[in-house]
């Protein structure tokens, strides 16, 4: 009922408490799931049926994909989903559902991840025309890619926050750009990753702990899986005396 009331509601009252009703996240991947298929008589397509919606115990919700068989499109809108398209309507949320896309065509729908499959059945039932099931989901996987690329353009992951930079504290807030495939920045050697804010669909900042003196700081950008992407250095000189609370430095 509340899931349903939310999606009623529009403007600042939508976005008021929308993350304790919807698992973003979590709705998104799976709106991606069905939205790649290209099936048409499913809710990914936004036809008023064949949808799956799983509850948490928390009571947030997200979509599951189902019955995707039918009515194939290699050309269906990734935003067909009326909801879909009323959560990314923010552009930081877009750029998330956008990077579940690329990370699944990347990972697994496409050509050499689906031929592994298509030749598995072929030997167990021939009659299917698998060869043409390969080449729509080529076909699928290649226009969602520009549909994509259409939203936000592709970019490499770069530091432009100038360098070097002389701060007198003990964190600085570094800024940069990168794609949709970025889903976590941490520094290099630092383990956990920074607590990131997307300004937009590619603008990105994080505040770095820094320890006293002048310093190269190496960020990384991981992709969906947790694989390093790309690095960037910035160098900072910390004028301050006081180094940043760390596990050796504090005691709770």
């Amino acid at each position: 009922i509340a899931y349903n009331k939310k999606f009623s509601q529009s403007g600042a009252s939508f976005e008021d408490g929308l993350e304790e009703v919807v698992d973003i996240d979590g709705w998104l991947r799976g709106m991606a799931y069905a939205v790649l298929s290209g099936a048409g008589d499913n809710a990914g397509a936004n036809s008023q049926h064949n949808g799956m919606y799983y509850a948490h115990p928390d009571g947030r919700v997200m979509f599951l994909p189902h019955d995707m068989d039918f009515s194939f499109s290699t050309t269906r809108s990734i935003f067909a989903n009326s909801q879909c398209a009323k959560l990314t309507a923010d552009p930081t949320r877009r750029r998330i559902y956008l990077g579940h896309l690329l990370d699944i065509i990347t990972t697994t729908y496409n050509r050499r991840s689906m031929q592994i499959w298509t030749r598995h059945l072929q030997i167990l039932d021939a009659s299917q025309p698998w060869s043409s099931h390969l080449n729509y989901m080529d076909s699928r996987s290649n226009n969602v890619r520009s549909q994509i690329n259409a939203q936000i353009a592709t970019v490499n992951f770069s530091i432009t926050t100038g360098s070097p930079l002389t701060v007198g504290t003990s964190s600085a807030t570094v800024s940069g750009v990168g794609w949709v495939n970025v889903r976590e920045i941490r520094q290099q050697g630092g383990g956990a990753s920074l607590p990131l804010t997307w300004a937009d669909g590619d603008s990105w900042r994080v505040d770095l702990p820094l320890i006293p003196g002048v310093h190269d700081y190496t960020l990384e950008a991981l992709d969906f899986s947790g694989g390093v992407i790309s690095t960037d250095t910035i160098t900072i000189n910390n004028t301050s005396v006081i180094p940043p609370a760390s596990e050796q430095t504090l005691v709770i």
